[in-house]
């Protein structure tokens, strides 16, 4: 029996080196799965709050998109647009463009030089049988109204093919000339 005892002695050793062995094994990943647990938790919290950052960046930038459309909301309410203008090499388009008022709104012919004060085409020339618009600023609102207001009923418009516009923001067009959802077709 004393062999036997030794055999046995001898396993009861190896698996209790192999046990060790096994168990600092255990020990090292359970430090290394604690050691990433502790990193994932940090970058949680991090991730959380960049989360909550880039949350609160967007509002903002929502907001200053909001305001940056009012301004120019605001600041087009000077403005009109004329259609219908054709264009010529080398034109005065301002001169056109006061001429035009005036024929529109002939109680206010005399004023009309000095309260437009910025006219221009809008866009580039592209050779196209369509007249680009015009984009007319008045330094005095009051003017710009009376032009708006006669050129619903002006003839002189109508027989010449013109026609005064409101000048809106582009995301105003937009949504103007948008379809609702509720009118798409399926």
């Amino acid at each position: 029996m004393t062999l036997l005892k030794k055999i046995i002695t001898s396993i009861k050793l190896s698996i209790n080196e192999r046990a060790d062995g096994l168990q600092a094994s255990i020990d090292d990943l359970k430090e290394s799965v604690d050691f990433i647990h502790a990193e994932m938790k940090e970058v949680q919290g991090k991730l959380a709050e960049t989360i909550s950052r880039v949350g609160k960046t967007e509002e903002k930038v929502l907001h200053m998109d909001s305001k940056l459309i009012d301004l120019s909301r605001y600041k087009r309410r000077w403005d009109l647009r004329l259609s219908g203008l054709s264009e010529e090499e080398g034109e005065d388009v301002r001169n056109k463009v006061i001429s035009i008022c005036q024929k529109t709104a002939p109680g206010c012919k005399e004023k009309l030089p000095d309260v437009i004060n910025t006219v221009h085409r809008l866009g580039r020339v592209t050779g196209s049988a369509r007249p680009r618009e015009v984009i007319i600023q008045f330094s005095m609102r009051h003017y710009r109204d009376m032009i708006w207001k006669a050129a619903k009923q002006s003839s002189f418009l109508k027989t010449h093919n013109l026609r005064f516009k409101e000048d809106f923001p582009p995301e105003d067009r937009q949504k103007k000339h948008a379809v609702p959802t509720s009118q798409k077709s399926t």
